[in-house]
């Protein structure tokens, strides 16, 4: 009976581990919201897109 329910346990524990993963950042380039034209350096202004997830795997997005 042990040995079922250890096997039980870690069979979920390893769904668990195996949910959704957090998406990679990405970068949507756009028009910058001032002028920038005297600046020195190069600037690329666009829209960052990151992952909120802020509970475990198994929490919806």
């Amino acid at each position: 009976m042990r040995l079922i329910l250890g096997a039980a346990l870690a069979a979920s524990a390893l769904a668990m581990a195996s949910g959704a993963h957090a998406a990679a950042p990405k970068f949507t380039p756009g028009p910058c919201a001032g002028d920038y034209s005297g600046v020195a350096n190069t600037i690329q202004c666009g829209v960052l897109t990151v992952d909120e997830t802020r509970g475990g795997p198994g929490v919806r997005r």
